[in-house]
């Protein structure tokens, strides 16, 4: 099975996302609707990078998945922050439905980092070992 590398404009969009998704949970700790610059951050940043020309089809995938639930999590934060406080059974529901998304994320940002970071690594090990069979070969 011959899977592509991953390429560096992938990485250095989940590393930005990574980031910024740190931020976010921290300033949400702090008042909840401080998070949506960072989440529309990460849209952006998402979506730019699904239009960039050297990205391999799966990452593009990844990324336009991280762009819709980047935006969806926008949106429930934003609805949360202006919502009427005293209808206790639609809070709920929104605030589940805002938590699964959230997690839901952070694994799909956590889990394709990760893959991407270990693909890089292995063609650079291989890289590695034919750099050095060679160098053998000539001596």
């Amino acid at each position: 099975m011959n899977i592509p590398q991953s390429t560096k404009k992938h990485r250095m969009t989940q590393r930005i996302n990574v980031g910024l998704e740190v931020l976010s949970s921290a300033s949400k700790s702090l008042y909840a609707s401080s998070s949506i610059p960072m989440k529309v951050s990460q849209c952006a940043v998402s979506s730019y990078s699904f239009f960039t020309n050297n990205l391999n089809k799966s990452e593009r995938v990844v990324q336009l998945l991280l762009t819709f639930m980047a935006l969806g999590q926008t949106a429930f934060v934003a609805v949360m922050a202006f919502e009427d406080k005293d209808n206790d059974k639609k809070c709920d529901s929104l605030c589940t439905a805002a938590m699964i998304s959230e997690l839901i994320y952070q694994g799909l940002l956590v889990s394709s980092y990760a893959i991407a970071e270990a693909r890089k690594s292995q063609i650079r090990q291989t890289q590695t070992e034919d750099e050095t069979q060679e160098n053998a070969s000539r001596i």
